[in-house]
């Protein structure tokens, strides 16, 4: 009988001086479940006790907002609003102004008295003129572009270029205007050209008419006939000479052909137009140039595209940006010329 099989190997006699491992994977399996239970004890606590993180019991997710100025802000508060930016303002509790005929809207502080065409009842311009309690007024204009050239602004030329909501105005400066007999200066000058209609803002103060301009923008309305969509050829040969012709198509759904004849876009072509180019990102399309040689070089097609959205005019020029027929919004201006295309 061999009894080196029965014999004890040195390796298998417990060691008396560590513990076994499975007691320490137990050890450990406890301490994870005490941790938890502690974790959502004082996570529940401090949601039924608002006083103790100062947020009435709401944990915000951490996400940040990019700042003009290039800083960061978070959420806060009670309902995870985003922090306001530096320089920023509250404007919760400021009034609109709201204006069917002309097309747009702004706010401005509780504290301002608004005096609508106090000195002309022409139905063809818009007078505004905002006085707050404690500085000098603020002034918006707004005209039909062949109506008549407001106090001669609308000849002359910006000496910058700056943005508010989105929307690019003309700044002119310190500009005297007025009439053969009188003259008026106003320390800053803006200039905006929508559509048909040229918008101007006099004013003083520049903080405060940047202010109600941050809250300015263009609205859609049920009876604007300004223009939606133009496209212009300039290129090519006509019998008369060399072609030039724009089709057209109006905030109100009508569809001009460059021969005149026209017709009338459904609610829903219209609407949907609208969206598209109200959602088309122009700076990505103007992104990638034209690289080839103009047609209009050889008797070809030269298009300027222009779109007039709820956050302004933008501009294409087929010989400056590569236009893709097969994207938005020229796939579906394709689709609407197709439809009509009797008119082209």
């Amino acid at each position: 009988m061999d009894l080196s099989q029965n014999q004890i190997q040195p390796s298998q006699v417990p060691n008396p001086s560590h513990p076994h491992k499975w007691l320490v994977g137990v050890l450990i399996a406890l301490s994870v479940i005490a941790v938890a239970i502690a974790a959502a004890y004082y996570f529940s606590d401090r949601m039924n006790n608002p006083q103790l993180n100062g947020n009435e019991g709401t944990f915000c997710t951490q996400e940040a907002k990019i700042c003009p100025d290039g800083s960061a802000v978070g959420r806060e508060g009670p309902n995870c609003e985003f922090a306001m930016c530096p320089g920023e303002i509250e404007t919760s509790d400021w009034q609109t102004y709201h204006d069917e005929e002309f097309g747009f809207e702004f706010r401005y502080p509780k504290d301002y008295a608004i005096w609508e065409n106090e000195y002309s009842p022409d139905p063809d311009w818009l007078q505004l003129r905002l006085t707050p309690l404690n500085s000098e007024s603020i002034e918006i204009y707004a005209e039909e572009n062949d109506h008549h050239c407001y106090e001669f602004l609308c000849d002359i030329d910006p000496k910058s270029h700056e943005i508010f909501n989105g929307i690019t105005f003309d700044y002119l400066g310190s500009t005297s205007y007025g009439d053969a007999g009188e003259s008026w200066t106003r320390a800053n000058v803006y200039r905006y050209v929508h559509g048909d209609i040229t918008i101007y803002i006099t004013f003083d103060s520049k903080e405060q008419a940047s202010q109600i301009l941050s809250t300015f923008k263009f609205i859609e309305t049920s009876t604007s006939t300004g223009p939606l969509f133009t496209r212009v050829n300039n290129g090519g040969l006509c019998p008369e000479g060399a072609c030039h012709y724009e089709t057209k198509v109006t905030m109100d759904g009508k569809f001009t052909s460059g021969n005149g004849a026209s017709a009338t876009l459904t609610v829903e072509e219209l609407n949907h137009f609208k969206q598209i180019i109200n959602t088309t990102d122009f700076e990505k399309i103007r992104a990638v140039p034209f690289t080839d040689i103009c047609p209009a070089a050889y008797d070809g097609p030269w298009l300027i595209f222009t779109f007039y959205t709820t956050h302004g005019e933008e501009r294409l020029d087929s010989c400056e940006s590569l236009i893709d027929d097969t994207t938005e919004p020229f796939k579906i201006i394709e689709q609407l010329f197709n439809k009509y295309s009797a008119l082209e």
